[in-house]
This record gives structure tokens, sequence and C-alpha cells, in this order.
């Protein structure tokens, strides 16, 4: 979580009365951001192995697959 949203959970403590449900929807919307994050690193993951895959380090660097894939995708 960020310090603002940690400074916005303290605040609602001022106001105990209150319900939760601002709580609840700050809570929400943190767990929305981390899954769109843990989805774009996935994502990362998954292409940084298929390029990896393309060397089995054996060959020469001008042979290597893995630069040979980034110098077709650039």
């Amino acid at each position: 979580m960020t310090l603002d949203e940690v400074r916005s959970l303290l605040k609602f403590m001022e106001t105990p009365d209150q319900g939760c449900q601002l709580v609840n929807k700050l809570l929400d919307e943190h767990i929305a951001q981390v899954a769109e994050k843990i989805g774009q690193l996935q994502a990362l993951k998954n292409e940084l192995q298929r390029v990896r895959a393309k060397c089995h380090g054996a060959d020469s660097i001008n042979q290597c697959g893995i630069l040979r894939e980034l110098t077709h995708q650039a």
C-alpha cells in the first residue's frame, strides 16, 4: 500500500461510528491494482521464459537465439 493509502486508513479511525464501506472500497481498489501488476509481471515472466528457450548456451554470441530473437523483434 502507498503511504497515502495508509494515511487514509488511519484517518478512518477518527470517525469510529462511520460504516466501513470506504475502508472496503480502498482495499478493493488496492487489490485490483495489485492484481493488475501481478498480471503484467506474469506476462513479462512468460515472455522472458519464451525468449530464454531460444538459447541453449552452447552457441557463439553471433548464433545466440536470445539475441537473434531480440533483433527480430526490434
